[in-house]
């Protein structure tokens, strides 16, 4: 293998900020280097809604399958635009733009497309307050606004032409092309205006943002095709090959059945965007059911499918009218769901009721405890019928039915903030809301366990008997109980760290000097760093998540790739410096003017559950009249209501358990202002002067008695041009 090639990774899949070498050669020189560069904007997965579109799983999919059958690595190199792609495979920085591309934007010698993976056409579309885009005659003196560099952009500057009186000018959007919602946010900042884009990438959109209006075609239908360097014939035809026959194998409306499925390469596997089923966390997909279904699909060498359904629908009704071929998350198995049409497989689990209520409340631990209470239940749900059942054997406890619109998740929160006195929860999750809300207390269990399962439409034996055998053999494996853990259970390790012991005039790590030096080397205050290593690892350089995140600062294997550090990152100067860099990296996604404390928080939120999920809570907290600017009391109030399917689903990221990240950062930021108080006038690594690093702490030192949870202190003057060491 050349000098300047990938290095050999135990991963079959890399993602990349950008290429590690220049290859502007054919199949042949591919096959040599042993990997094959697919650039996107997205980068394959990370950060990805968690939702089913051509763009994300369909596109890694088969990208990743092509890959396999070429016997090379798939490498990911995620691109700010689709002319960035365009730009890196003209470069030599990237092989094949596995992502949207049509033939105006592909223009010029240098590339040539694929044959179609889809056709679409162009739509005029709006935000809820825009104008009417029904129908192009109704516009009058409209604004198109669009991003410079998009194929987007010479058709509107066509429109304006075409039609004078319905456009009058484009305003070109001035922030890089990597952000939708962004784009749409500031669209909408316009009277009467207006942008162009995909039907096919509109209709994603408007899967989880309902104030995008989409409405009249413009245009002929276009083709979306994967585009090639032009020098590289061999391996257009061996992509074309390849493409032509799997796209023939069009999975919608085909049966349910084993044999069909097989035939496809595909499995469907319907389920909700929630905590124990399927969402995404630092960019891993997630969820037990998901993690099960994965299992399966791998086991019979199938792609995994996963349609997100709306909570306010049924799954069972997505398995009975054919749109997936199994369906679950965490579903209880009741004779209420088989008589609509569905059978169940073997039992995953059991899971009773408990109660939950307010930690400063009486506690409820026996049936009498529940007398004088009352019960707040989701509507519609189990929970009814146990609480209920708990007046008929006598039990003198109130039931009340939320409204349709309230989900469990708000009503565990309005228990946690005393709206409501107590409610039911599955005995399976109980533990972890508890263990993320410490105002929450586990009570009784009121209801013996119910089998859960999955569902097929009523007669599939094939696939049901496939999915039993499944179950039974997975139930017996330590695998299994490892996934039921880390989902059901509290994390013995983070509850671990809930307190740390600061011993005045000793080290505060045994790593300070290793922190210090990578410290120094990206404006990090160390006491900051050695907060966090805490919070992440308790100083066990060994230490592995239940995610795979490794080393004292729990970085995950692909994100240390990108960082330049090819796991393992056991080691404690390597793991440092991937940590430390990576931190770096995640800071400098965030404007430079916000202030410096927020930006560090907002840093530490995006290190624990993802930058997207932070850019969606940011959002959320504008809409709801908070400061978006402001993590404490505001946009962490934000990520927790994105737990609740009334905002996830309109969320681009979908849900995150924001209770994670708000104790998180809590935590890391008392833990810093103590370490500040105990090293007081240790600095670190600056000259003895009013240094940056300096006015941070002493910040810190005016607000500690103030500050509710080390919140963003008071403004002041601060050095020109340089952010403070911790920001």
């Amino acid at each position: 293998m050349p000098k300047d090639a990938a290095p050999e990774l135990e991963s079959q899949e890399i993602v990349a900020t950008t290429s590690a070498y220049t290859e502007t050669g054919d199949l042949d020189a591919i096959r040599r280097r042993g990997y094959i560069r697919f650039a996107n904007v997205t980068g394959g997965y990370p950060e990805m809604l968690p939702r089913d579109s051509i763009i994300n799983q369909r596109t890694r999919f088969l990208a990743n399958e092509f890959a396999k059958r070429l016997g090379v690595k798939p490498m990911w190199i995620i691109a700010r635009s689709p002319q960035a792609a365009i730009d890196m495979i003209e470069n030599g920085k990237a092989d094949i733009v596995a992502d949207y591309i049509t033939l105006s934007l592909a223009q010029g010698d240098a590339v040539t497309l694929s044959v179609p993976l889809t056709q679409t056409y162009r739509a005029l579309l709006s935000t809820a307050d825009g104008p009417n885009v029904s129908d192009i005659s109704k516009l009058k003196g409209a604004t198109i606004y669009l991003w410079e560099g998009t194929a987007h952009l010479q058709f509107g500057k066509q429109l304006v032409k075409d039609y004078p009186e319905a456009f009058a000018r484009i305003q070109i959007d001035p922030t890089p092309g990597d952000d939708t919602d962004h784009f749409l946010d500031q669209m909408a900042r316009y009277p009467n205006a207006v942008t162009i884009g995909s039907l096919a990438l509109a209709n994603e959109v408007a899967s989880y943002r309902s104030d995008l209006k989409i409405g009249q075609k413009v245009g002929d239908e276009i083709n979306v095709s994967w585009a090639v360097r032009e020098a590289s014939p061999d391996l257009l035809n061996r992509l074309n090959t390849f493409l032509t026959r799997q796209l023939i194998q069009d999975t919608a409306d085909r049966a349910p059945d084993w044999r069909a499925i097989k035939k496809s390469g595909v499995i469907r596997f319907a389920t909700y965007n929630k905590a124990t089923s399927y969402f995404i966390w630092r960019g891993v997909l997630m969820g037990f059911d998901y993690e099960l279904a994965k299992l399966f699909a791998d086991e019979h060498n199938l792609q995994l499918n996963v349609i997100v359904v709306p909570t306010h629908e049924s799954l069972t009704k997505w398995v009975t009218e054919g749109r997936a071929d199994f369906a679950g998350a965490s579903t209880t198995i009741t004779d209420k769901r088989k008589a609509e049409g569905v059978d169940f497989t073997n039992t995953h689990f059991e899971s009773g009721i408990r109660v939950i209520s307010n930690e400063n409340d009486s506690p409820i631990e026996n049936l009498a405890d529940l007398n004088g209470r009352t019960l707040t239940v989701r509507a519609h749900s189990i929970y009814i019928d146990a609480a209920k059942q708990l007046r008929e054997d006598g039990i003198d406890v109130k039931v009340e039915e939320a409204p349709e619109d309230v989900s469990q998740a708000q009503i565990i929160n309005g228990v946690a903030e005393g709206k409501y006195d107590a409610t039911l929860e599955d005995t399976h999750r109980v533990e972890m809301r508890a263990a993320f809300n410490p105002n929450l207390r586990v009570g009784i269990q009121v209801e013996e366990p119910l089998p859960q399962g999955w569902m097929v439409i009523r007669g599939n034996r094939s696939l049901l008997r496939r999915l039993n055998r499944f179950v039974k053999k997975y139930r017996k494996d330590p695998e299994t109980e490892a996934i039921f853990t880390r989902y059901f259970r509290p994390n013995d390790a983070f509850l671990k760290r809930a307190t740390a012991k600061i011993k005045p005039g000793e080290p505060l790590s045994p790593f300070d000097e290793l922190i210090k030096d990578a410290a120094q080397r990206h404006d990090f205050d160390w006491r900051m760093i050695v907060a966090q290593m805490w919070t992440e690892s308790s100083f066990d350089p060994k230490a592995v998540s239940s995610t795979g995140a490794q080393g004292l600062l729990q970085v995950m294997p692909g994100t240390a790739r990108d960082m330049g550090f090819p796991p393992p990152v056991f080691d404690p100067e390597r793991g440092i410096d991937a940590g430390v860099k990576y931190l770096n990296w995640v800071r400098d996604r965030f404007e430079e003017n916000l202030p410096a404390t927020e930006r560090l928080w907002f840093t530490l939120a995006s290190y624990n559950a993802g930058f997207g999920h932070v850019r969606d809570a940011r959002r959320l907290a504008a809409k709801l009249g908070l400061d978006p600017n402001k993590w404490f009391d505001n946009v962490e109030v934000a990520i927790r209501k994105l737990s609740e399917p009334r905002y996830f689903e309109k969320a681009r990221y979908g849900f995150v358990h924001g209770d994670e990240p708000i104790a998180y950062v809590r935590k890391i930021s008392h833990l810093y202002q103590s370490y500040t108080q105990i090293t007081s006038g240790d600095v670190s690594w600056h000259p003895p002067m009013k240094t940056p690093h300096q006015w941070f702490i002493s910040l810190f030192k005016q607000s500690v008695q103030s500050c509710r949870y080390g919140c963003s202190t008071p403004s002041t003057d601060a050095p020109p041009r340089r952010q403070p060491v911790g920001s």
